[in-house]
């Protein structure tokens, strides 16, 4: 890694997070006159040196937030105020839908992804549409929010699963590179977190490749398990049913 210090930051409006614009949006409402003032003036307060980008998650009510919400944005783009804007946890549908109303598409879509959920139908849907797939939860039950819920501690670490290893000691990698590797060789970018610098630079080490065969043997723990899921949080909000 460089001396070089890249700034990014992200927007993340998923409520689950309880970030700031969207403790904004209980308090006016996308139908409130200030709404697009307050939101505008929130994103332009927070862009100083850094690349922005501005990602939409869930929401309580699709209709009146979603769309209300993107419009703003994009005036941002088109300002050079945010470099892009994004969605997060959005099925196929949601996507579908948003394409057909908005004049800037969405530059990514933020998933849960790992090799117990990898939700290839909707990662091909969406790099058919050009967005690209930013993956978080990268290690399953091992990530840092998910190995804190209840039912995590059911499912088998994938950092200690044989085929892992098998392909980390023939690559001589890490685990958790090899997980890593397993989602960027399919277009998909990942944002992991790092317990310092040594374990930053482990995870910018993509200049190597996957055989075929080992990324469908990394597929076949697909069991459709999601660890965010509004629902497991308390949120009446069925999304992915």
């Amino acid at each position: 890694m460089s001396n070089h210090s890249i700034a990014f930051a992200q927007l993340d409006q998923m409520f689950i997070f309880l970030s700031g614009v969207s403790l904004i949006i209980p308090i006016i409402g996308p139908d409130n006159n200030s709404y697009d003032t307050v939101v505008f003036s929130y994103i332009v307060g927070s862009v100083h040196d850094s690349e922005l980008r501005f990602t939409l998650g869930w929401v309580r009510d699709v209709v009146t937030f979603i769309l209300p919400a993107e419009s703003p944005m994009e005036t941002l783009v088109e300002m050079n105020l945010t470099r892009s804007i994004g969605v997060s946890n959005f099925n196929i549908q949601l996507p579908r839908d948003l394409l057909c109303h908005v004049r800037i598409p969405p530059a990514v879509l933020q998933i849960e992804h790992h090799p117990f959920l990898t939700q290839q139908r909707l990662v091909n849907y969406t790099q058919r549409q050009a967005i690209c797939v930013t993956a978080y939860c990268s290690f399953g039950p091992q990530s840092s929010v998910a190995g804190k819920l209840k039912d995590a501690s059911f499912y088998p670490s994938l950092l200690e699963q044989l085929a892992i290893k098998k392909i980390e000691k023939g690559h001589g990698k890490t685990p958790s590179q090899v997980l890593l590797r397993g989602s960027t060789q399919r277009g998909i970018a990942v944002i992991p977190k790092g317990r310092g610098l040594l374990h930053m630079q482990q995870n910018l080490e993509m200049d190597w490749s996957l055989t075929f065969k080992e990324l469908q043997c990394i597929s076949l723990s697909d069991q459709g398990k999601r660890f965010y899921d509004p629902v497991e949080h308390g949120f009446d909000l069925p999304v992915f049913e």
